[in-house]
């Protein structure tokens, strides 16, 4: 998978499909999901992450890369513990993705108006 370095819409469109497919398949892993959900609530440690998870830490901070290489959550160091919170710029534009593809208000189910195929 790619990793996110720049604004989602700083890309040609072909390169915004694939890199918002890229950021489904991120977010379609159960215990990644559960970490965004998680900080829903606000900037968490790490070894709580992995308390309320109930999984080893090394799972946890494996998954915690991954967020973190295509800018979902944002870390911060203090002491020995790092502290992770969610980052909204890149959930507003995926959301925002989300939303060109998803929005049922604009999607177009009639039929077409073209002779059918041969």
């Amino acid at each position: 998978m790619t990793e996110v370095k720049q604004s989602i819409f700083e890309t040609h469109q072909s390169d915004m499909v694939a890199t918002f497919a890229d950021l489904l398949k991120i977010v379609s892993d159960e215990n990644r999901l559960r970490i965004l959900f998680l900080l829903r609530d606000g900037e968490l440690c790490v070894c709580k992450i992995y308390d309320a998870l109930e999984l080893s830490q090394s799972l946890v901070s494996h998954h915690l890369a991954i967020l973190r290489s295509y800018n979902l959550v944002n870390d911060r160091k203090e002491g020995k513990w790092v502290y992770y919170s969610l980052n909204k710029e890149t959930l507003e534009e995926f959301n925002t993705l989300h939303q060109a593809v998803f929005n049922v208000e604009e999607v177009e189910t009639s039929r077409a108006d073209v002779d059918p195929c041969e």
